[in-house]
């Protein structure tokens, strides 16, 4: 029905669920916005820094369009450089074209007064390689959702995540990736180590 729509936004499925991904999108607003888009067979790389500030919420919106046969590398590191207490976020679409390759790094390291909502979406398209890698190194109370829909032929999601807990931190992880297409692969994993009180949850769902 979203495809008969031509409604490219409401097909994007994202980890945290409608009503968080419409709040990130609501508090980033127009002026935290950004779309980047890699032409056929361009290859680009950004970085964006999310920083935190006190008592506010700061959040970054960013729509990735990879062209067919195009590679995109993206960073995105979360940092909180003052002290002081909010909330930092992303809310992040990305959508992979065919034959084309994407590669997202995310980095947590944010002290304990922080939380952190990283809310991702990914759409591969025929033949498409999305690899995705969580580092989660600090934050009061750290939440990652990520949602990948391969409805391409041949498209293959490799999501990697590395995490360190300490003092009374919370973790919370959420994947769902969604195989629809043919002889489409993908690959889970996850390591880290909790000290002291600190706690993590994961969930990992695989649908076929």
């Amino acid at each position: 029905r979203e495809e008969a729509a031509q409604d490219v936004a409401a097909a994007f499925e994202c980890g945290m669920g409608p009503e968080v991904q419409a709040y990130l999108e609501r508090m980033a607003g127009k002026e935290n916005r950004r779309t980047l888009v890699a032409k056929a067979g361009s290859a680009h790389t950004a970085t964006v820094r999310v920083t935190a500030k006190d008592a506010a919420a700061n959040v970054a919106a960013i729509d990735v369009i990879a062209e067919e046969n195009a590679q995109v590398a993206l960073t995105v590191a979360f940092d909180s450089p003052n002290p002081g207490s909010g909330l930092v976020g992303l809310s992040l679409r990305v959508f992979a074209g065919k034959g084309s390759r994407v590669d997202v790094s995310t980095f947590h390291t944010l002290s304990p007064t922080w939380t952190v909502l990283d809310d991702e979406g990914y759409i591969a398209d025929e033949n498409a390689r999305i690899a995705v890698a969580h580092r989660v190194l600090g934050a009061g109370k750290s939440y990652t959702g990520l949602a990948c829909d391969l409805p391409g032929d041949g498209s293959d999601a490799d999501i990697s995540t590395r995490y360190v807990g300490h003092g009374e931190e919370t973790i919370d992880f959420n994947y769902v990736v969604r195989h629809r297409g043919k002889k489409t692969t993908c690959n889970l994993d996850a390591n880290g180590v909790l000290a002291d009180s600190s706690r993590k949850v994961l969930r990992g769902t695989i649908d076929l």
